[in-house]
């Protein structure tokens, strides 16, 4: 039987669909070796791992455009014209090994296979430009429609043909990818100590390799070294691009220039002594269809840590536990997790938290949800879905637990008769649970969909509650307002200020510099870990403010660090 190939990526690329496609070709002559097959591409080039396959099995060849025509038109030829030569040269299946088949290859007699790596680039198009994703979506369905069988390398990949191209599944098989025998064996000492000198690899460190782009997500790993021992470096392999500037910039802002090292154009047969040198690979991807770097790690023996947020922050850590000092806090949160598995809160506490009853229940006439919080109702966005809201509802409930470094106060007798000023309250948890006991709430929320929510909540207290429609900052618009002129004349109130509002803390406080100075009792609980200098900041102007307060620390958002900042000016 005479197999023709998409040879295009075989011939021109080196990673990625390239190595696909030599391999796929290695397997079939090692295995199948009766059988001949042609590579079609539209261009030569060198390629030596090609060249090789060339040498080793004479049942392959290449083929390329045939007339002069052709040849100064060769990306048509691979999209139209390839298929009068596929006829020409008999050949009884054609496989398009990268998503792409000739558009009237269904018209000839030649039977044809496709390779479907993955939709990606509709499942998230913000990764992609408009006109890239109208080619895409345009050839990856044609090359579907026409094929006799499609190849899904992944049965995610196979669902995703099935919903976005409405194909029939039995259309479809499932056929998982290998990597190159390389990665098999075990790399010489003298290779090892080769390769390490040559690219200057540290002693212990973690691996990343594969396209540094926003979808592969290599800044998660950045982000977890700042919690792993200092003698711990990360190794990222992959051709420069702009989210290499992104990251580049991560770096540089927390010091880690000697602890990461980003190295492009490494060649193909020195990646084995990379993976085998390395800890561990980390693969935090948003999304794959396959991911075959993980393939590759795992062939060459060492752990992986793929993708998933509780991984990069919780077990990569935990592998690196012998690092720590006996007397580090970390060492307390990893045994843990080592224990009861990995949560972002990582409370000591939390068991008794997850199967919590939450109650949620629906407003049929406002048309809302709502969880019954101790005879008072909490309403939610509309488009929050019943079984998101009973997990939102047990994170509250959890960040506000006594125990826990984000609670705002030990008690609502706390707020008893004070004017409760609620900057950045989201849901109005917190508000609604001392409703009964302050002198008067205000809710500042620009988000338009958690005003439906909270109009709803404080609908019984609207007597007691302003909701303020701006947000809270140093200057004064028509969508922003600083607390100096918004309490200009309450300054004798007895004031509780609560402020939780992503990062803009700094902001707010500018704008709040004489309220610090003038008002005769001002109680505060503000979040200090949205920026990584947040606790530096606040706690600057605090005590410029001479305040008297406490700086509540714990294991929160996947680190140790300040959560909010507790205490008075009086």
């Amino acid at each position: 039987m005479r197999i023709g190939f998409d040879g295009k990526r075989a011939v021109q690329n080196f990673t990625g669909l390239g190595n696909y496609s030599r391999y796929i070709v290695d397997i079939l002559c090692q295995f199948y070796p009766e059988n001949e097959y042609v590579l079609y591409a539209p261009k030569k080039r060198e390629n030596k791992r090609l060249d090789k396959l060339t040498k080793q099995y004479q049942q392959l060849q290449l083929s390329y455009p045939t007339t002069s025509s052709w040849k100064k038109l060769s990306s048509l030829w691979r999209v139209w014209g390839v298929t009068q030569q596929l006829e020409k040269e008999k050949i009884d299946i054609f496989h398009g090994l990268s998503n792409e088949l000739p558009l009237n290859i269904h018209q000839s007699e030649v039977k044809s296979i496709v390779t479907i790596h993955d939709l990606i680039f509709l499942r998230y198009p913000q990764y992609y430009h408009s006109i890239d994703r109208k080619i895409y979506t345009y050839k990856f369905r044609k090359a579907c429609e026409n094929a006799d069988k499609i190849i899904a390398i992944s049965e995610c990949t196979k669902r995703d043909i099935i919903e976005y191209f409405r194909i029939p599944a039995d259309k479809i098989e499932v056929v998982y990818q290998g990597c190159d025998p390389s990665f098999m064996h075990p790399v010489a000492a003298e290779k090892k100590r080769e390769i390490r000198a040559k690219y200057q690899l540290p002693d212990h460190y973690i691996l990343n390799v594969g396209s540094i782009e926003e979808r592969k997500n290599a800044l998660s790993a950045v982000q977890a070294l700042t919690m792993l021992p200092e003698q711990i470096h990360l190794v990222i392999v992959g051709r420069h691009t702009e989210y290499t500037d992104k990251i580049e910039r991560f770096i540089k802002e927390n010091k880690l220039e000697e602890r990461v090292h980003i190295i492009s154009n490494v060649p193909f047969d020195d990646l084995p002594a990379f993976y085998q040198l390395a800890e561990i690979f980390v693969y935090p991807s948003r999304f794959e269809g396959f991911g075959i770097p993980i393939i590759e790690a795992l062939y060459s023996g060492i752990p992986v840590v793929a993708a998933i947020k509780k991984f990069i922050y919780g077990t990569l850590p935990y592998y690196f536990m012998k690092g720590y000092k006996p007397g580090s806090p970390y060492l307390k949160y990893y045994e843990y997790i080592k224990e009861h598995g990995y949560s972002r809160h990582l409370y000591e506490f939390k068991d008794e938290y997850a199967n919590m009853p939450v109650d949620v229940q629906k407003d049929e006439e406002k048309g809302l949800y709502y969880v019954q919080k101790e005879k008072k109702r909490l309403y939610f966005r509309k488009s929050t879905p019943a079984k998101k809201i009973q997990k939102y509802y047990r994170a509250l409930s959890m960040e506000q637990d006594r125990r826990s470094p984000h609670h705002y106060f030990n008690s609502v007798k706390e707020v008893t008769g004070k004017v409760f000023v609620d900057v950045g309250c989201a849901e109005g948890y917190s508000s609604l649970e001392i409703i009964e006991e302050a002198k008067h709430v205000y809710l500042f929320e620009q988000d338009e969909q958690w005003l439906e929510a909270i109009r709803a909540t404080f609908e019984p207290w609207q007597d007691k509650v302003t909701i303020v429609q701006k947000y809270v900052s140093d200057h004064n618009s028509s969508r922003e307002q600083t607390l100096d002129d918004f309490f200009n004349n309450q300054t004798n109130e007895h004031l509780f200020l609560k402020m939780d509002i992503e990062g803009a803390e700094r902001h707010a406080l500018a704008g709040c510099n004489n309220l610090f100075q003038n008002c005769q009792k001002l109680d505060f609980a503000i979040c200090t870990y949205h920026l990584r200098d947040d606790e530096e900041v606040i706690s600057a102007f605090l005590d410029k403010h001479n305040c008297t307060y406490i700086n509540q620390k714990g294991f929160f958002r996947h680190k140790i660090r300040s959560v909010v900042m507790r205490g008075s000016k009086k």
